[in-house]
C-alpha cells in the first residue's frame, strides 16, 4: 500500500514552527528503532517574514538531552514550490531533514531512504538527508542517506547564489549545517 500523506495547515502564525510525524519538538526523550513510512507534505502554505520552520519526518526539532537512535525514514518529505516561507529581504529560515529538521542531540545509526524535495524559496534553506542543521551538543554517528535530495527552486545553483546574494541554500547528503562531530557516515 502507498504511504499515507500528511498535509499541514496552510498558515503558520508563530515565530518558530516545528513539524514532524512522530513529534514536533523533543526535550528529554529517546526515540529508538522507529520507522516512518508516511509522506510529509507542505502545500500552499504561507508564513510570516521572520519565521524559522524546522521539519523532519521523525521530529521537527530535538534538544540537547535527546537521543535519536536506529530510526529510518522511508517516506517522502516535500515542501512544494507554492509555499512562501518569509521573504529573501525579511529572512525566512527553514531546516529540513529526512530524520530531524534541527537538532541539538545525538543522531546514531539513522537511515533516510525517502526523497526530500524542497522546491520553495526562503532566505535561508538548510536541507540534509539526515538533518537540516545540527549544533550545540549534537553529534552524528553511523548515519546513512539513500534518498534523493532535490531543490527545483535552483535553476542553476551557481547563478542563483550570485543573483540572489541575500539567499543561502545548503543541500547535503547527511547534514546541511553541522557544527558538531560527524563520524562513521
Amino acid at each position: 500500500a502507498a504511504p499515507t500523506t500528511h498535509r499541514l495547515p496552510p498558515l503558520f502564525e508563530n515565530e518558530e514552527e516545528y513539524i514532524g510525524i512522530l513529534a514536533k519538538d523533543l526535550f528529554t526523550s529517546t526515540i529508538e528503532n522507529c520507522t516512518n513510512k508516511a509522506n510529509l507534505t507542505l502545500d500552499n502554505c504561507t508564513a510570516p517574514s521572520n519565521i524559522t520552520v524546522c521539519i523532519g519526518t521523525i521530529a521537527g526539532r530535538t534538544n540537547a538531552q535527546c537521543v535519536v537512535k536506529n530510526c529510518t525514514n522511508e517516506g517522502k518529505l516535500e515542501v512544494k514550490a507554492n509555499c512562501v516561507i518569509g521573504t529573501v529581504k525579511t529572512h525566512g529560515e527553514v531546516h529540513a531533514g529526512g530524520i530531524i529538521g534541527y537538532s541539538r542531540c545525538g543522531l546514531i545509526g539513522c537511515v533516510n531512504k525517502g526523497e526530500i524535495a524542497c522546491n520553495f524559496t526562503a532566505a535561508t534553506k538548510n536541507t540534509g538527508g539526515i538533518v537540516g542543521r545540527v549544533t550545540g551538543t549534537g553529534y552524528i554517528d553511523g548515519c546513512t542517506n539513500e534518498g534523493a535530495i532535490n531543490d527545483a527552486s535552483l535553476r542553476n545553483p551557481i547563478v542563483d547564489m550570485v543573483y540572489d546574494h541575500n539567499r543561502i541554500v545548503r543541500l547535503a547528503g547527511i547534514a546541511a549545517v553541522a557544527a558538531c562531530d560527524v563520524t562513521n557516515c
